[in-house]
């Protein structure tokens, strides 16, 4: 919380709630790497963030969770056994280089969860040539912004109604106070 950081690695393994949470600060993130994690891999709100590698294995809820006017910038998102890939919410920025996650319940939401927020933007490159083919699936609100390759499949709803098909409704986990 309120920090400027640079991380060369980090692993976490075996977390009851998020792995990684960044409040309120700016920095960088060579490799993080998550499994088994019940909630989130990794959260960010009001925050700058640029991460180069992100390995996931089971994650019980989102690999990548931006929200809270973040900015997110990561290389290569990598893994499998995820329930959601990706959320971008209440006006923030995900960008993804490369996009290499399967076994994904539901690859993204974009959305506002806080009314008092802008609308959200999630930016997906490519897809590595392993899951080319796959069909994606992603969630967004009307006024969202999404900019990803043509494999994805875009079910526009209600800000409202994705967020009651996620947290642990239709899609991710609840989170445990």
């Amino acid at each position: 919380v309120n920090s400027k950081f640079k991380i060369d690695k980090i692993k976490i393994q075996n977390s009851n709630s998020d792995a990684l949470d960044i409040d309120f600060s700016d920095g960088i993130i060579e490799e993080l790497y998550c499994n088994n994690i019940s909630n989130d891999c990794l959260d960010t709100s009001e925050s700058k963030t640029k991460t180069n590698y992100i390995l996931v294995n089971k994650v019980g809820d989102k690999a990548i969770s931006a929200g809270e006017n973040s900015q997110l910038e990561i290389g290569l998102l990598d893994g499998k056994d995820v329930e959601i890939g990706v959320s971008s919410k209440d006006g923030s920025l995900l960008y993804i280089d490369l996009y290499n996650l399967t076994k994904v319940k539901l690859d993204g939401a974009v959305f506002i969860k806080k009314n008092n927020y802008d609308s959200p933007k999630l930016v997906i490159q490519k897809v590595s040539n392993e899951v080319k083919n796959k069909n994606y699936k992603i969630l967004k609100s009307k006024n969202s912004k999404l900019n990803v390759p043509q494999n994805f499949i875009i079910e526009e709803k209600k800000s409202v109604d994705i967020f009651n098909m996620l947290y642990g409704n239709e899609y991710g986990k609840e989170t445990l106070k």
